[in-house]
């Protein structure tokens, strides 16, 4: 599968379709064998029955080895649980390791230690996604939060995860990164 050619019919929403669409852009350009990691990649299908692994349904047909890591009680092929302050695995055993909206759901005096064990495992990239604390962001969560309430009686989990932990600070984020002997880039 190709960006332009259709996307099959999945559960995606559009924002992880372009989280993860870097992924597959950034995987298509490595050269093989390649293994990946998607941390916190378990994601609740939509009838919240079972769940779903982004990370192996938008890299299919790549020919990457791709596991995920993520502390639910998930039983897919591919999937183990774990922490990702303490993931299971030898230094430098994955080509690139992601973490998309996930971030935002650590403590935030775990995140340093959460992206240093990231680029801890990882070799040659690491792919951090997530929303940051800015006064837009903070709004438009609040606003969905309140329609989520109105609509259905109750505040969205995730949501109130943010503001719990509240939103990482993009100037934060890069300082671990770079603390973690990573290059930080940021766009978006």
């Amino acid at each position: 599968m190709t960006f332009s050619e259709p996307v099959p019919s999945f559960p995606w929403t559009y924002d992880q379709l372009q989280r993860y669409a870097v992924l597959r852009l950034l995987v298509e350009e490595l050269e093989r064998p390649l293994r990946v990691l998607d941390v916190g990649g378990a994601a609740a299908d939509r009838v919240g029955t079972g769940f779903w692994l982004p990370a192996a349904e938008i890299l299919a047909g790549t020919g990457a080895d791709i596991t995920v890591a993520d502390v639910s009680d998930c039983r897919l092929p591919g999937f183990i649980k774990a922490s990702g302050t303490d993931l299971p695995f030898a230094d430098a055993s994955f080509d690139v390791v992601s973490a998309f909206d996930v971030l935002e759901h650590v403590p935030k005096a775990e995140r340093p230690a959460f992206l240093a064990e990231l680029g801890r495992i990882a070799s040659r990239a690491v792919l951090v996604s997530c929303p940051t604390k800015s006064p837009g962001v903070e709004r438009a969560e609040a606003l969905l939060n309140a329609e989520i309430l109105r609509q259905y009686g109750i505040e969205h989990g995730m949501l109130v995860e943010h503001r719990t932990f509240g939103l990482p600070i993009e100037e934060d984020v890069g300082a671990a990164l770079e603390g973690a002997g990573l290059t930080a880039v940021s766009f978006g």
